[in-house]
């Protein structure tokens, strides 16, 4: 070394005895999946390869960006020791998996999803609502601000014609309910031009509503621009300002889908049936939400796709999550947060989260 220059030590994460993808299963709670699994009625359906075998087998295929079930099933089958270790999980066969994601029902996938985000939420009060002290747009209002929106996710027409979306293609179709109370980017201030009452003058409009509505113009920016929208509305409380601003953080939610699908499996299904591709979908906002966590956990101060591939990288080596995100990187930075799903459902789904009635 020469005089003058200081080394920088290099400190590693804490050795732990059990795997990076095994401390990530360890926040869904234990008696968790056996409940939904007799709830369901999935539990008499399955024989060599367990409930538990099966969403752990779903959890690494989303983390690990596997293409087909061979990639799936090799994989796990290399690492049989360490998967053991995980709730007693064993590799499936392609054919065990295949089966699996068609006659087992994606309820038990969906249920998982409430149920595990409902327990972290209680042990963690912080979770899903002001992430690393941001202030968001909500703090506003006394109320929960959520917006609705939809995403259409591509599949083969060819082999998926219970998927038809137009005349040669095939998609479902994934509506979603977002929390503005989860963190929102910044945004710019709107230019009121107008904020009037009025009234509906058709008969057949007037019917369905007979009171005062509220119709506001002003200039928002969108994709750079300033644009005159008009926004009419049956809140007479709230500032004008605020009504341009809700609209803009609608935007958000476009966001979380663009993070969605770059960052989980949702291109490569592993089933053609209506049912696996649900599953897959709900084990994908299962192991976003639980990534999210990590990050919210750790203080993570780089981007989310950062975190993705660093974890698929460090899955089955025995070090502890924590001190692994925490030694992560060189570089300050700040995490661009996104909202948590309030609701996703599929057409033919109930559109209340389970367990809730309307």
């Amino acid at each position: 070394m020469r005089s003058g220059v200081k080394s920088k030590r290099i400190i590693q994460p804490n050795r732990r005895n059990a795997t990076v993808l095994r401390q990530l299963c360890e926040l869904i709670p234990t008696h968790l999946v056996p409940k939904l699994a007799r709830e369901t009625g999935v539990d008499l359906k399955e024989r060599t390869f367990s409930c538990c075998s099966h969403v752990v087998t779903m959890l690494y295929a989303q983390i690990s960006h596997a293409w087909s079930l061979n990639d799936v099933c090799d994989a796990l089958r290399l690492h049989i020791t360490a998967l053991f270790g995980i709730r007693a999980a064993r590799p499936p066969a392609r054919n065990t998996l295949s089966h699996a994601n068609k006659v087992r029902d994606c309820a038990l996938a969906e249920r998982l999803f409430w149920g595990t985000l409902k327990d972290l939420q209680s042990k963690f009060s912080g979770f899903c609502r002001r992430p690393n002290g941001r202030k968001s747009l909500t703090w506003r209002f006394r109320r929960a601000i959520n917006v609705v929106d939809s995403t259409t996710i591509q599949l083969l027409a060819t082999c998926m014609s219970w998927a038809k979306h137009r005349r040669r293609k095939a998609a479902a179709k994934c509506h979603m309910r977002l929390n503005l109370q989860n963190g929102l980017p910044k945004v710019s201030a709107p230019r009121i031009l107008s904020d009037a009452l009025v009234e509906l003058t058709n008969e057949a409009s007037r019917k369905d509503y007979p009171g005062v509505l509220r119709r506001v113009t002003a200039m928002v920016e969108i994709d750079g621009k300033e644009r005159e929208m008009v926004f009419l509305i049956n809140n007479v409380g709230w500032a004008a300002s605020t009504v341009c601003d809700l609209y803009q953080c609608r935007w958000s939610i476009e966001t979380f889908f663009k993070e969605l699908k770059q960052t989980m499996q949702l291109v490569d299904f592993l089933g053609q049936s209506a049912n696996a591709v649900r599953w897959q979908v709900w084990t994908a906002l299962l192991v976003q939400m639980l990534l999210r966590f990590q990050a919210w956990q750790s203080r993570w101060a780089h981007n989310f796709t950062r975190l993705v591939t660093y974890l698929r990288a460090a899955l089955w080596l025995e070090r502890d999550l924590y001190s692994l995100l925490k030694r992560c990187g060189t570089a300050d930075g700040h995490f661009g947060w996104l909202g948590s799903p309030e609701q996703a459902w599929l057409p033919g789904f109930d559109q209340n989260p389970v367990g809730q009635q309307a």
